[in-house]
């Protein structure tokens, strides 16, 4: 104990008496009692000796602690890259693999801290002897900077999340008393020239002098630049161009993919300006984003930069010409359908297409940039409330900025570290919050990002001693739990040097439409006015800037902003603008009238309901149990806001709905009777209006007269979609009953169901294009188990089903078309739309078409907390043509608390709680192989064939005797290697709550051949023998060689891949072969997959693609794989992706779906 005692009082004292003549310094300063003490363990175990000295011993320690952390992370940073690039962007094998290894080497994100904490600790052993004190100092804390940020062990138990977000909602209200003569200042103010310590600071302040006009010196966390010289105009970062001129009014870049998150394009530029070393123009990457932060995003960089902190190089141009290259307008269409849905609104929100050309405006968007990988690299999440990053001043006064522009997204997984390359110093981090976009609005999630309406003239307020920030955070309540009152002025004494032309400059660059631009800047300056006063700035000489009145504002734009200086909801429309500027969802004001006006007109509706004038009623009475039966009409409508403007469309969008169902038989929560029969027609009718006034009024009751319906038909406009359901179902031999509240019993000695659904969908999303599909579902089942729930749950059932399913999707573009062209098309879509006769269209547009015939069975067995269960099936398919045979089967094996007890049963305000600790103790496994077979043109055999076999185990609470002698074991036996998963778990960790590890194995058709001709050769199946071994002699008698029947399917299965098979003058069909390999493939690989790595040894790696990843793990220990799409631990690829199969292909280039 004195030993480190001695120590901790040498590094604390060591730097203050250094002095900090550099204008950057990665020092924490002097670290004393009260500051996070967090890197002291590592300087201790790392660095120096007891008496302060570096120890050579404990630097090659360190040397060899990182190099074992980069050796377990290496396949992960590969993988983590490859993967995504496959599975999500549709990358090949040999372009993913390049990509994946830069990852690993050149380019080195996610595990980045760790090799450039490597490389300055090995350059720290080669010249420390050589050193100063100072520059040992200096070099040992960059080190201890990038270790933190890449190796921060974060240890969790079964509470530690429910007491994080319980401390984080309750803690985190911010509030500074003036006197902050108690509180532990930060430990890097500069005091005549070098760190001061804690008894320093309080001389000083004795002496009258103001603590927070003290400086910290420049950092990885901020810059002392200088303000009052920034040009929001100037598009230069990091001494670079990274953007084409402003002056061109629409820039034209090149699209390579689309990116994960938000909806981003990976592209480039080229600049004629810069040239190459061919003399040609210089290839740029930019990252375009659409969405509704584009506009938000220039504005908070501008901020975060101008006084001084790090913030991504972004800029806004209102519209850019992006050209698709060697990819068509459907597949442009079908990937972003794929990737981002409808988030944001469709992608004809934020497109315009250009006759005759392969390209398309995009409108509205944010460019990003960042330098070459030689001189930047981009690397993850750090901890935001660990390793003493909340001792320093420039990180605890953020939290006035993170008010200024009222932050809202705030996951720990919007930090960033990045590394930036120093010509004397080498990689150098940076600590920043790279995605502050989700701004200006209510703070954290309480409001609409981006909707000046709900952005305030005030953010801060003085009153009794203390100045409060309007800002609510959800950050770790540890990140600026230290900040005191003196940190804040300080920054905001910064703040309050930016100039009032600057704050225009920052608006008028935004991309806002221009009534916003106006508001935003004038709701700006009357903060900073509001905050200068509440630190007593003013009496510094700092003058108010002068703020135009909401009069002034209103009578400027009259039709947009009113005299209480917020936008009207027409300004919603503004020309040109797509985005949500009123806010993408309601205010608590508008959700209480939208809930209103729906209880109203359901209430009205209810006196048009035939049921309620006994036409073909019934009523009968069970007991407790009422049910009601007859023709019924229901009527709906739902409110929603826009979250985009596409083309003809409004601030709300109003789904309106009319069921008319005619039902037979006895339905109802308590009680089902065996016969069963109904038929329901559905019309749905999606449009827009600009006002909530039209939301009360618009069309709604028009609905319940068949003419208007009729109407809305033939006057379908741009915006609005329509979709008419008719469905007929039935149902025998299956019963409910409920006895009481908490005993529920469902019984099927022998159930038979029929349901048949047939929707007719029409959509206009742009003028130049109209979407018609028609989908025909049919499904027939028998099913027979039973299930009883009360305080205690057993059950078993069983399902068979068929299906058959016909989908086609026209779609008719009409904007390359000749006049007369498009006048034949929109007679057709109008003979589809209004009389339901799609004979034109067929002959004019070949749609996409898919139908498929499948049959599956299900089996479930439940008993207390275990459950079982199997599903399979297989079906024929036929995707615009092409026929397929699919074919799958699984097995799942779970243990859950929960049930224990029906999901039911009140047993108070306790159970959520009591389910929350009950779900820890669940745990379980799944094992599924699945089968996609392509028909030849003969329809004879298989001419492409993809099997996937997927393993994967959970377990919700994984301590680390389970992780090593379960978790690990799992996968490493299935593998067939010892040392398949590497990772060992810190010694900080204890535990890894919601374990999830999934092995996929990806079998070419080679592959396959190879299999099924080794498993063909009973000598190669000794281990499926009980015994696992030869089969001895006393078994020679025997007649259930388990071998025999798998080697006869696996000759047989191989002789169908070359031609086609008949036994008994009976055709081997396609289908029977799909159910067959299925079988051969469960035997070899066993029930819950524990012999699957024998496949290994029937072919070669490079005929498999071997790959397991397990989530939420290195979260919890390496924090730059905290990221959302990048953040999971990789097991070593064995093998080579084989290829995207052929259903795959298709999803990635034609677009099934309507585009919204």
């Amino acid at each position: 104990m004195n030993l480190l005692l001695c120590f901790l009082m040498a590094v604390a004292s060591w730097p203050s008496l250094v002095l900090a003549t550099s204008p950057y310094s990665p020092s924490e300063g002097v670290v004393e009692k009260g500051h996070d003490p967090a890197l002291n363990k590592y300087r201790q175990r790392f660095f120096y000796n007891p008496d302060g000295t570096l120890s050579a011993q404990k630097l090659e320690s360190l040397v060899r602690f990182l190099d074992f952390q980069k050796s377990l992370l290496m396949d992960s940073a590969k993988m983590n890259r490859k993967a995504n690039l496959i599975l999500v962007h549709g990358y090949e094998n040999d372009k993913a693999e390049k990509e994946g290894l830069e990852a690993q080497s050149s380019e080195s994100e996610t595990i980045a801290p760790l090799i450039f904490a490597l490389e300055h600790a090995r350059d720290l052993q080669a010249r420390h002897t050589r050193m100063s004190r100072n520059e040992v100092h200096e070099k040992a804390e960059l080190i201890l900077l990038f270790l933190a940020a890449g190796y921060t062990p974060y240890p969790m138990t079964i509470f530690t999340s429910l007491v994080e977000r319980v401390k984080n909602l309750a803690e985190n209200f911010f509030e500074f008393s003036v006197n902050d003569s108690g509180k532990t200042q930060a430990s890097n103010l500069l005091l005549n020239g070098r760190f001061a310590t804690q008894n320093e600071l309080r001389l000083h302040r004795q002496s009258g002098n103001d603590l927070s006009k003290l400086d910290p010196p420049s950092s990885a966390i901020w810059t002392d630049n200088d303000i009052e010289s920034y040009d929001p105009y100037l598009e230069i970062y990091w001494g670079r161009k990274f953007f084409p001129p402003r002056e061109d009014p629409v820039p034209v870049f090149h699209y390579e993919r689309l990116g994960n998150g938000t909806i981003k394009f990976k592209t480039h530029w080229f600049d004629s300006q810069e040239l190459n070393k061919k003399g040609l123009p210089k290839k740029k990457d930019v990252t375009l984003r659409v969405g509704f932060e584009a506009y938000n995003a220039s504005v908070v960089n501008h901020l975060a930069r101008i006084i001084g902190y790090p913030a991504n190089p972004t800029t806004f141009r209102s519209a850019i010409k992006l050209e698709l290259g060697e990819t068509d307008f459907e597949e442009f269409l079908t990937q972003w359908r794929n990737l981002h849905g409808l988030e944001m609104g469709s992608a004809m929100t934020h497109v315009d297409r250009i006759p005759g050309e392969n390209a398309v405006i995009l409108k509205n968007v944010t460019l990003e940039a960042y330098p070459d990988k030689d001189d930047y690299r981009r690397m993850g999440p750090f901890r935001m409330g660990d390793n003493g990053l909340r001792n320093r001043r420039e990180y605890r006064a953020m939290v006035l900025y993170n008010a200024l522009i009222s932050l809202q997204d705030q996951f720990e997984y919007q930090s960033r570290v990045d590394a930036v390359r120093d010509s004397k110093r080498g990689w150098l981090p940076l600590f920043f919050l790279s995605d502050t976009s989700s701004a200006l609005g209510l703070p954290a999630m309480l409001g609409n990002v981006g909707a000046v309406n709900e952005f305030t003239w005030e953010f801060t307020k003085k009153s009794d001693g203390q100045v409060r920030l309007f800002w609510f955070s959800v950050f770790n309540s540890r990140t600026w739990k230290d900040t005191t009152y003196s940190d804040v002025k300080w920054l905001a004494r910064r703040m309050a040097r930016i100039r009032t032309d600057q704050i225009d400059g920052i608006m008028e660059t935004s991309g806002f439409p221009e009534p916003v631009r106006r508001l935003y800047a004038e709701k700006l300056k009357s903060r900073l006015n509001k905050m200068m006063v509440d630190f007593d700035l003013s009496q510094e000489g700092f003058a108010a800037h002068p703020v135009r009145s909401r009069q002034e504002l209103s009578a400027a734009y009259p039709d947009y902003i009113n005299e209480k200086g917020f936008l009207k909801e027409g300004a919603q429309e503004y020309p040109g603008n797509t985005l949500p500027i009123l806010g993408n969802r309601f205010t608590p004001l508008q959700g209480a009238l939208v809930l209103t006006l729906n209880a109203l007109h359901n209430k009205f509706l209810t006196l048009f309901n035939p049921a309620n004038y006994g036409k073909g009623d019934f009523v009968v009475d069970l007991g407790n149990t009422t049910i009601e039966g007859g023709i019924g009409i229901e009527a709906s409508r739902g409110v929603s806001v826009n979250p985009e403007l596409g083309p003809g469309q409004r601030r709300y969008l109003l789904n309106d709905k009319v069921s008319i169902s005619i039902p037979v038989g006895m339905f109802s929560d308590r009680v089902t009777t065996p016969l069963a029969l109904y038929y329901t027609y559905t019309f749905e009718y999606l449009h827009s209006v600009s006002t909530m006034k039209e939301v009360g009024t618009s069309r709604f009751f028009a609905l319940l007269n068949p003419f208007s319906i009729l109407e809305i038909r033939r006057s379908l406009g741009v915006g609005e979609q329509l979709r008419v359901t008719h469905s007929f179902g039935a149902s025998v031999g299956k019963t409910k009953l409920k006895v009481i509240d908490d005993v529920q019993i469902e019984a099927a000695l022998i159930g038979l169901g029929y349901a048949s659904i047939k929707t007719v969908y029409y959509s206009k999303p742009h003028p130049t294009l109209v979407e018609i599909s028609t989908d025909h579902v049919d499904t027939a089942s028998i099913s027979s188990g039973i299930d009883v729930r009360t305080y205690l749950r057993v059950a078993a059932s069983m399902r068979a089903q068929r299906s058959k399913k016909v989908y086609r999707m026209y779609r008719v573009d009409l904007l390359n078309e000749s006049l007369e062209s498009q006048a034949h098309l929109q007679d057709a879509v109008d003979a589809a739309l209004v009389d339901s006769d799609f004979t034109a269209l067929t002959r004019l547009v070949k749609p996409h078409e898919w139908i498929e015939s499948a049959k599956s069975k299900h089996f479930n067995l439940a008993f207390m907390v275990w459950k079982r269960s199997s599903d399979s099936g297989v079906s024929d398919l036929s995707v615009n043509g092409q026929k397929l045979v699919l074919a799958h089967k699984s097995k799942s094996y779970d243990r859950s608390l929960s049930r224990l007890w029906d999901e039911k049963l009140d047993i108070g305000f306790a159970k959520p709680a009591v389910n929350v600790v009950g779900e820890f103790w669940g745990e379980g496994m799944q094992v599924g192989t699945t089968i996609e077979g392509v028909v030849d043109s003969q329809q004879r055999r298989f001419s492409e064939i993809e099997v996937m076999i997927t393993l994967s185990i959970f377990d919700n609470y994984c301590t680390r005797k389970e992780f090593e002698k379960t978790f690990k074991k799992f996968f490493n036996k299935r593998a067939g290697m010892d040392n398949y998963i590497r990772f060992q778990m810190p010694d900080e960790l204890e535990a890894y709550p919601e374990l999830v590890g999934t092995m996929r194995w990806q079998i070419s058709k080679k592959a396959l051949r190879d299999i099924l001709s080794a498993a063909s050769n009973v000598n190669n199946l000794d281990y499926l023998l009980p015994s696992g071994g030869a089969f001895h002699q006393r078994n020679e008698g025997s007649t259930n060689d388990p071998r025999d029947d798998v080697s006869r399917r696996a000759q047989k299965l191989l002789r169908a891949l070359d031609k086609e098979v008949t036994t008994f003058g009976k055709l081997y069909t396609l289908e029977a072969q799909a159910k067959d390999l299925l079988s051969v493939l469960e035997d070899l690989t066993g029930r819950k997959g524990e012999t699957v790595a024998q496949l290994r040894k029937f072919t070669r790696d490079e005929n498999i693609w071997l790959t397991t990843n397990i989530a939420n793990m290195l979260e919890l220990s390496h924090p730059t794989f905290r990221q959302q799409k990048n953040g999971e631990f990789w097991a070593r690829e064995i093998g080579k992706y084989q290829g995207h199969s052929y259903l795959d292909r298709f999803r990635r280039t034609k677009l099934l779906q309507p585009v919204y």
